[in-house]
């Protein structure tokens, strides 16, 4: 109770804090306006007093800028207070989480008490509301760095209040703080999710979105105040520390994937894993938009497209996860709730809809470039690249949307991951094209004296070209040692890929010296290093990637399978929780699988890695379906005999019968044939859908009960439970289920069926992402300047004296 009325009063000081921004804005515009006045009456009466002869000027008063220090410090008083009761709310659900009380929904649902300390604390943001909360934090402290500095305009300030009372007013429906009367059985976190990437990975993801909020507030901000350049150097260095962020959260979720989940990939094209990629994307093409924008004051419409679009796009994909939409077609996506789709689509879409509608007004005030830069620069360049960066991220959007979209006006269907393949191919080909053509030239001059100057530069000139080759040839080298598995096609792609990136390389690792650099500043370059090195791993982990499935083996047995000797040498049963290990002998290495069994969530199977340099050698356990072994499928047409403690029964699904919906029917019935003993009959399963759910009759065939447990009306089959007239359901279901999970761990022990599979220099993946996020890093710090808090260190370091 305590915590919703803290977050109730974050609410309220929110409001207030915007209530006072909206005052302060309107202050500041008509204080803007006196000014503005004034000054145009200064000139006009100075220019009356002087005779046309006269060539002495008058000095002008002094007008002061508009400010009101009383306005300002209120919104930031009450902002500060806000931050300060959401970090309350924060400090009391982990207070809930760290002491086991499970009276609270969210412990009970996330939590347990034999939980480690340190996975109950992140067990704050493994749900819908506790990862709500935790944006919301994050969003506050940052706010405070902006109501810190002097030198960020109150309409800015307002925009940015503005949103964090959209995401409380989210966070106030969604609730984290629901409780009952008595405690409720704690579930205890997921066994996937208590891992070390979990401590890190919605972090970083989160602290970028937050973080995409100054852009988006200092865009729309400027759109209000009137001030459409200044913007862009402040809104520089929170756009790179979001890029880097969301491109770390996305780097570990992938590597996560990887290593724990076992199905052999670190980026599968999920919704979940699109909808933090797409922002990331457009806040890379924001970046370089606004590095136009610095050099070039026009240029700063793509700036305000790209701003409102990066945070528009991260609001889009938490609508698409947490609405429910696609969880038919996202292994990620949190539960389907009407109201958690109608609460989001009513906040967000207006919100982002709004900031699009302001810029759409002021869209013919805003500064257009007398003239387009030449082909031939570096200007150009960093425009086009950042173009195909937002290209390729609406590639993505229209994919990640499509089920969306086709559920609109029919049934819902989803894009096949070759789209996804083929389009990121290409574009990588187009960006890397971009990336060796910009190195040449510098950012501004006109083509034909830029043509000139290369044709003169002489062995500088050569010395690229020679670098560039080299690079290109080693890296598509590479590949064809490697072997690509691909069609004709995709092979010529991805040799051109391996060959643009090994020249990319190359000319970056010359861009160090400042012969070949062309003034291109150094975290720049290392973020383009550790591109090319990290689009030459996924090319050769995924394109060379050999795979062999199933591979089984009794224990004892060794194959050679791609190359490598294995031998299984057993498995035992593993207690607390229940489960098994099946030990490998890999190239004299012993490895093992780890399955275990939890009771809420069922089996978790981790893959098992045999790391090196040249590529991971990585075995996936098929997954035994225990719950599929407790019943019996019955294919259309096809006998299947059933053998029940030597007694043998017959089953043949010979037909079914659909609802008539016209009539109102809503039964679902199947016939069977039955031989059970030397009787013969026919039976009807029915299955009928009323207010309180679907039922299933349960008819008794001997000495047995048959029910129906489950159907596929497109594959035209059904599975059966048979148990003894003696039996309930459920006792029958209990029992049937524990004898078929000692045979799935009496046979893991000396029988396994594997997934096997290689990935050639997959190391490059990881090392170019934490190069990339070192650059953009360094870049970030480069264009922070001054401390957030340097008016304040000011003022205090003053009184000081």
């Amino acid at each position: 109770m305590i915590g919703m009325i803290v977050l109730w009063i974050a609410a309220i000081l929110t409001l207030a804090a915007f209530v006072a921004n909206l005052v302060h804005v309107f202050d500041y515009h008509k204080q803007k306006r006196a000014s503005q006045a004034l000054r145009k009456t200064t000139q006009s009466r100075d220019t009356a007093s002087q005779s046309p002869k006269t060539k002495t000027k008058t000095l002008a008063p002094k007008i002061e800028e508009p400010n009101n220090q009383v306005a300002e410090t209120r919104a930031k008083v009450l902002y500060g207070l806000s931050v300060a009761a959401i970090a309350a709310a924060a400090a009391i659900l982990w207070i809930i989480l760290l002491t086991d009380q499970f009276t609270y929904q969210y412990a009970a649902q996330y939590s347990s008490a034999d939980l480690s300390i340190l996975f109950k604390i992140t067990a704050f943001w493994a749900g819908q509301e506790g990862s709500f909360l935790l944006w919301v934090l994050l969003h506050g402290l940052i706010g405070l760095m902006i109501y810190n500095r002097k030198d960020i305009a109150p309409g800015a300030k307002t925009v940015f209040s503005f949103v964090q009372l959209c995401l409380l007013i989210i966070l106030l429906v969604k609730d984290p703080f629901v409780q009952t009367a008595a405690p409720l059985v704690a579930r205890g976190l997921n066994p996937l999710l208590q891992n070390f990437w979990m401590i890190s990975h919605p972090p970083f993801l989160f602290l970028g979105y937050a973080a995409l909020a100054v852009p988006f507030a200092l865009a729309v901000g400027s759109l209000l105040d009137g001030e459409y350049k200044s913007w862009i150097k402040k809104a520089l260095p929170f756009s790179l520390f979001a890029w880097a962020f969301l491109g770390l959260g996305n780097f570990l979720g992938a590597y996560w994937a990887y290593e724990v989940l076992g199905w052999g990939g670190y980026w599968g094209w999920d919704p979940v894993e699109n909808s933090s990629l797409i922002p990331w994307l457009v806040c890379g093409g924001l970046v370089h938009f606004m590095l136009l924008a610095l050099r070039k004051p026009n240029l700063v419409k793509p700036s305000y497209i790209a701003a409102i679009s990066a945070f528009g796009l991260a609001l889009y994909g938490t609508f698409l996860t947490r609405s429910g939409i696609l969880q038919s077609f996202s292994a990620h996506s949190f539960g389907q709730s009407n109201l958690t789709r109608n609460l989001l689509a009513s906040v967000i879409f207006p919100l982002v809809g709004a900031a699009f509608i302001i810029l759409i007004v002021k869209w013919k005030k805003l500064p257009s470039p007398r003239e387009e830069d030449p082909i031939l620069t570096r200007g150009f360049m960093t425009y086009a690249g950042a173009l195909v960066l937002c290209l390729f991220a609406l590639v993505v959007l229209m994919g990640t949307s499509i089920p969306l979209i086709t559920g609109i006006i029919g049934e819902s269907s989803n894009v096949t991951t070759s789209y996804y393949n083929s389009s990121g191919l290409l574009s990588t080909l187009a960006l890397l094209a971009i990336l060796l053509l910009s190195v040449l030239f510098p950012w501004v001059r006109p083509a034909k004296a830029e043509v000139a100057e290369i044709e003169e530069a002489g062995p500088a000139l050569y010395i690229k070209i020679i670098a560039a080759s080299v690079g290109a040839i080693v890296f598509a080298g590479v590949g064809f040692l490697f072997g690509i598995n691909q069609g004709p096609v995709m092979t010529v792609l991805v040799l051109l890929g391996l060959a643009a990136a090994g020249a990319v390389f190359a000319l970056s690792i010359l861009s160090f010296s400042k012969d070949f650099g062309r003034g291109m500043n150094r975290a720049a370059v290392v973020t383009h290093i550790g591109l090319s090195v990290l689009v030459a791993g996924v090319l050769y982990s995924s394109a060379c990637m050999e795979r062999v499935a199933p591979v089984t083996f009794e224990a004892g047995e060794e194959k050679t399978v791609l190359g490598h000797q294995v031998t299984f040498l057993g498995g035992e049963r593993l207690d607390d929780p229940t489960g098994y290990s099946q030990r490998f002998l890999v190239d004299n290495k012993t490895v093992e699988i780890n399955s275990r069994y939890y009771e809420v969530y069922g089996f978790e199977h981790k893959p098992t890695i045999r790391w090196s340099l040249l590529g991971d050698f990585y075995i996936a356990p098929n997954v035994v379906d225990v719950a599929a072994s407790i019943d019996y499928v019955l294919p259309m047409g096809s006998p299947v005999v059933i053998d029940i403690g030597g007694e043998k029964i017959e089953l043949t699904l010979k037909d079914f019968l659909m609802p008539d919906m016209e009539s109102g029917d809503s039964m679902l019935a199947f016939y069977v044939d039955v031989v059970y003993g030397d009787t013969r009959e026919e039976i009807v399963l029915n299955r009928v859908r009323s207010e309180i759910g679907m039922t299933t009759d349960t008819v008794v065939v001997g000495k047995y009960k048959l029910t129906l447990n489950r159907m596929n009306i497109i594959e035209g089959a059904i599975s059966v439970l048979i148990y003894e007239v003696n039996q309930t359901q459920d006792e029958a279901i209990e029992e049937a289920w524990q004898r078929a999970f000692e045979e799935a761990i009496t046979e893991a022990v000396s029988h396994v069926s594997v997934e096997v599979s290689t990935k050639p220099l997959i190391i490059l993946v990881w090392l170019g992402t934490i190069i990339v996020s070192l650059g953009i890093l360094w870049a970030a710090l480069r264009r922070w300047g001054p401390s957030p808090f340097q008016d304040l260190h000011n003022k205090n370091r003053k009184r000081r004296r």
